[in-house]
């Protein structure tokens, strides 16, 4: 009796979880691979749950072996698209000043802003993708977490592209972000859009072909859908968010048309909704710090 009573107490702890932002009961969403998820229903977070062990092991493999085994996909070009598409929605909103990119990788967007006329400056934990950067730019590049990043300047935009996911606690950047902030001044955020990979996921599950199809769909530490994201924005303060499909990275000739043929269909979806439907696989989203 006590062993029925030990495995109903792991399910129940297993099924349930409380929300890392807002404390709700959360239910037992999916599982990919050995990653278990939830789904807070007060605030629509779908999060997992990493052990400081665990936590500590990734910012390791960030400082040291990042470079060294992912990197690659940086040089090859195939970001160059969504840099542009990023640096085309600020300067709609903001002209050029200081941009920090947190999480800048080997500095490619900050190039790219440079040569646009933006004072520039970026953070990242990877060692040697910091190197990599200083050698590409004349600009400062610091080596770390933003957690860690001191400075007395106050920066007219910051750019977070493929990394809030990955954060253990996002909520906490973002209070960091907006006093980085100059009043007036914009965060640009670009990640997975986690309505759709989890819909997507759940729909394989039910016709047994996850494990076909969980190489291309994307869940981190987080699984963020435009719902959360605007209110946390909302709660820190943030102002004219605007969330919206953001462009696919380019491929090969076969995945860079299906990806735009795909980009097209969501467009439409968005168009027609009022953007109350967004089905891009990535979402960008723009605010604003309120002026004094």
């Amino acid at each position: 009796m006590e062993a029925v009573l030990q495995r109903m107490r792991g399910m129940t702890d297993h099924m349930c979880r409380k929300c890392p932002y807002c404390e709700s009961d959360s239910d037992y969403y999916f599982v990919v691979g050995d990653k278990t998820f939830f789904q807070c229903h007060a605030c629509d977070l779908i999060f997992r749950i990493a052990s400081q062990e665990e936590q500590d092991r990734l910012f390791n493999y960030y400082r040291n072996n990042y470079f060294t085994d992912l990197a690659c996909d940086q040089f090859d070009g195939k970001r160059d698209g969504i840099f542009t598409h990023a640096l085309d929605i600020i300067e709609g909103k903001k002209k050029e000043r200081k941009l920090l990119d947190v999480g800048c990788g080997c500095g490619f967007l900050l190039k790219k802003a440079f040569e646009r006329g933006w004072a520039v400056c970026g953070i990242d934990p990877s060692e040697q993708s910091v190197e990599y950067a200083k050698n590409v730019l004349a600009a400062p590049v610091v080596q770390g977490t933003l957690e860690q990043f001191h400075s007395d300047e106050k920066f007219d935009v910051i750019t977070m592209i493929n990394v809030f996911d990955h954060l253990t606690q996002p909520w906490e950047e973002l209070k960091k972000v907006y006093i980085l902030l100059e009043p007036g001044g914009y965060i640009f955020l670009r990640f997975p859009n986690g309505r759709l990979h989890s819909l997507l996921y759940e729909i394989a599950r039910k016709v047994s072909i996850e494990n076909h199809v969980k190489k291309i769909l994307i869940f981190h530490e987080y699984s963020l859908t435009p719902c959360f994201v605007k209110k946390l924005l909302i709660d820190c303060g943030f102002v004219d968010i605007d969330v919206q499909n953001a462009k696919p990275t380019a491929g090969n000739w076969m995945s860079s048309h299906f990806k735009k043929l795909m980009y097209c269909a969501a467009e439409i979806f968005s168009l027609v909704s009022c953007r109350k439907i967004l089905l891009g696989t990535s979402l960008s989203v723009i605010a604003r710090k309120p002026d004094l």
